[in-house]
């Protein structure tokens, strides 16, 4: 059986990385989109609006959350932070409840979003209560 592999945020920076990565290792990646699926590797999901099918992510090896709004979009205002916190809140708990619904066989889940926000801490456990970190000048 190919292995396969479930991706939120597939579109973004990451995630096209990631999945052409993926693909070019033989694995199968079937990507979450918003739109409406373009070939037989996409399945449309609206986090927040709807539940998604458990059986999309049955039989995965993992399911992968990059999604979210744009933290490359500014000005930070209030509403957009907000907006910010909610695209990410949203997606995590559709995918988390198709998940628990899988039970045992549920795919392990990997979750990362603006993971450069808390800088470097190699040993350090980071929290959303963490500083966020210093950025790098370059060298």
């Amino acid at each position: 059986m190919a292995r396969r592999i479930v991706i939120s945020g597939a579109s973004g920076l990451i995630g096209s990385a990631l999945v052409s990565s993926l693909r070019a290792d033989g694995v199968e990646a079937t990507t979450l989109v918003r739109r409406p699926p373009r070939s037989e590797h996409e399945t449309q999901w609206a986090p927040g609006e709807s539940a998604l099918d458990p059986e999309v992510l049955d039989g995965a090896e993992a399911v992968v959350a990059l999604g979210g709004a744009s933290v490359g979009r500014l000005p930070w205002t209030k509403g957009y932070r907000r907006e910010l916190i909610d695209s990410r809140l949203q997606a995590t708990r559709t995918l988390t409840t198709a998940l628990r619904a899988l039970r045992t066989d549920a795919p392990a889940l990997v979750s990362a979003s603006a993971v450069g926000y808390y800088g470097s801490a190699p040993g350090e456990v980071l929290t959303e209560e963490s500083a966020a970190g210093r950025r790098s000048s370059p060298t």
